[in-house]
């Protein structure tokens, strides 16, 4: 039986349980998702699965809050847009 730093040992009934044989995992490789902090209003739309012009009327009526970064620069943040959507599931249940 290998241990590794930090493995605690377990109590081995000798003689009633055959140790399993070791098996050989292979590596395998994992594909880390990156979610931004900010969005682009198009992405929200196709989160939202509604128009961009959607997107505006929920900011205007102040149902989604949206990050004016310069005069033409909006951008939404993607915990925002989260709590938008958990407060629309909620009102719907």
């Amino acid at each position: 039986m290998r241990l590794t730093a930090g493995t605690p040992q377990r109590p081995r009934a000798v003689g009633l349980v055959p140790e399993a044989p070791e098996v050989e995992v292979p590596a395998v490789e994992v594909e880390v998702l990156r979610i931004p902090k900010l969005v682009r209003k198009d992405l929200v739309a196709e989160w939202l699965d509604v128009s961009e012009d959607t997107v505006d009327r929920l900011v205007k009526s102040g149902k989604l809050r949206r990050a004016d970064l310069s005069s033409n620069v909006v951008r939404f943040r993607v915990q925002d847009v989260l709590e938008f959507i958990e407060r629309s599931v909620e009102a719907g249940a």
